[in-house]
């Protein structure tokens, strides 16, 4: 049907199974480079929207915006028959949304022809023996710290008082701006603020190393904690928690005057709390419901893929119950029972069609991975 979702759900019957094998094995021959006839890999399920997506021919990108639509529709149906993993989205206002000013510096560095980048990859240019110094590799220079610090003076105190504000949110900004986070850029930035705390503390200003600190740790927030964070931006997060950490323990407080270290204020300012399991379950249903949104029903809307799976409400089916048994399975909020989360497992899609299977593969991602460095960042910040 047009919706996209009540399609015959195709059972793996014998003929189906058989179906798939043809299929695998003619790809195989079609690939094979003895083959007279040979050709490039096959497609899968789901290029022809991405080649939609990144077309320049107008009817194309029409086409790429109708399956958005189309996808968006099949979204909230699919919410309507997983409820568990609807989210709720918070109203913030502009001028203290966070993450929506993190995104917009972002977006104008990325746009400045001249600022340094790698690979498309937009960062500040902090000299090589200055982040050397954060990491206790070469000696400390005050001296070149001040002048580069003076040298971005502007952008700085815009990054801090970003990082500064209280909350965060995805609610009403283009899932295109903000599906996928870079954390090259995001990390220049905090390591830039370590740069102004350390220099802070030598100085003997505690008050505004400390602002500088809750600043960065301001930056980790906004990317985890909005409403629909994905493993990316968690990823992201994590990192520059774990970089705020470090440098306060090795190379910050030891800076400060003798006298001047209040250990309670540094613990707030780095806000090392460690997070309990509910925490990876909140960060799965974002991934569940970024990926759906941006991939998984917008691929199922485009019933011109030659790939497109004879058992779309399977594949649906099964996207959406690995998630959610990471929620049933993670729903302490209590960091102590980490140590009785149950091993997650993957589960066995051998019923699904060779098309569906191909397509969870690329977007169902392994959570046991996931989960074991998640709950190794929760003992480092419980040690620190």
């Amino acid at each position: 049907p047009a919706n996209g979702f009540n399609v015959e759900s195709g059972v793996h019957t014998p003929a189906g199974w058989s179906s798939d094998w043809l299929e695998e094995h003619y790809d195989k021959f079609m690939a094979w480079e003895r083959n007279p006839w040979k050709q490039h890999a096959p497609r899968g399920f789901g290029d022809h929207y991405f080649e939609l997506l990144n077309s320049k021919d107008p009817v194309d990108q029409l086409k790429a915006k109708e399956l958005l639509r189309l996808g968006e529709e099949l979204y909230q149906k699919v919410l309507k028959r997983y409820p568990e993993l609807a989210v709720a989205m918070r109203e913030v206002a502009p001028e203290r949304n966070g993450f929506l000013k993190w995104l917009e510096l972002a977006e104008r560095f990325d746009a400045d022809p001249n600022r340094p980048g790698d690979h498309g990859a937009k960062q500040l240019g902090i000299p090589q023996p200055l982040l050397d110094s954060l990491e206790g590799k070469v000696p400390w220079d005050a001296a070149a710290a001040k002048a580069w610090l003076a040298s971005e003076k502007a952008l700085l105190e815009e990054v801090k008082a970003i990082g500064l504000l209280p909350e965060q949110s995805v609610n009403g900004i283009d899932i295109d701006r903000w599906f996928f986070i870079s954390a090259r850029f995001g990390k220049s930035c905090s390591e830039a603020l370590m740069l102004e705390a350390r220099l802070a503390a030598e100085e003997g200003n505690v008050a505004a190393a400390l602002e500088s600190v809750r600043a960065a740790r301001g930056l980790a927030d906004h990317f985890g904690k909005v409403e629909t964070p994905t493993l990316l931006a968690i990823t992201v997060q994590i990192l520059l928690e774990m970089q705020v950490r470090n440098q306060v323990v090795s190379q910050i407080i030891p800076a400060l005057p003798a006298g001047q270290f209040d250990p309670q204020a540094w613990e707030d300012a780095v806000s090392p709390a460690p997070a309990p399991p509910a925490e990876f379950a909140r960060v799965m249903m974002g991934e569940w419901n970024v990926t759906a949104r941006k991939f998984l029903m917008p691929m199922l809307s485009d019933f011109e893929d030659p790939r497109y799976p004879r058992d779309p409400d399977l594949l649906i089916d099964a996207h959406a119950g690995m998630f959610l048994s990471v929620l049933d399975s993670h729903a302490s909020e209590s960091p102590a029972d980490w140590v009785k989360s149950p091993k997650i497992e993957i589960p066995d899609l051998g019923y699904l069609s060779r098309s569906s299977r191909n397509v969870t593969d690329n977007l169902m991602v392994d959570s046991r991975a996931w989960s074991k460095g998640f709950v190794r960042a929760q003992h480092q910040a419980a040690m620190t």
